[in-house]
């Protein structure tokens, strides 16, 4: 049982645990008082947690492995159809060996992008106290 002043009245009175947090009519004046949580029960309940949001960074990298890869295929593009027509020896190095570059960099962004997300899921159920 919980001990209860009314502010309205004075008027102590007991109420059932189970209306810790809640409000009841004071019996005296029916003034509605709210009823206080026991300081034990507010040390066990758990702190609430704001939502993990994914930081600017973790977004930056997929979105920079994105780009890369577009600017790849544009590479690759615009080398075939302007420099293979001139030069043949030129496509290997002007073309195919820097839109390697650029998808080898963009997978990578893209995978560590993927591998941060997988952490904070694991961080997040860990915390809950779920096995990811």
């Amino acid at each position: 049982m919980i001990k209860v002043k009314c502010p309205r009245c004075k008027e102590l009175f007991e109420a059932h645990d189970a209306y810790a947090g809640k409000t009841a009519q004071c019996p005296a004046c029916e003034h509605p008082v709210s009823i206080p949580v026991p300081s034990s029960a507010r040390d066990l309940a758990p702190p609430k947690r704001k939502k993990e949001k994914p930081s600017l960074a973790e977004h930056g990298l997929g979105i920079a492995g994105v780009l890369l890869n577009i600017a790849a295929v544009s590479w690759l593009i615009f080398g075939f159809v302007n420099i293979a027509r001139k030069d043949a020896d030129l496509v290997l190095p002007v073309v195919l060996f820097p839109a390697f570059c650029l998808f080898v960099t963009g997978d990578l962004f893209l995978a560590i992008h993927e591998i941060l997300r997988y952490l904070r899921r694991i961080t997040v159920a860990l915390e809950k106290g779920n096995t990811p």
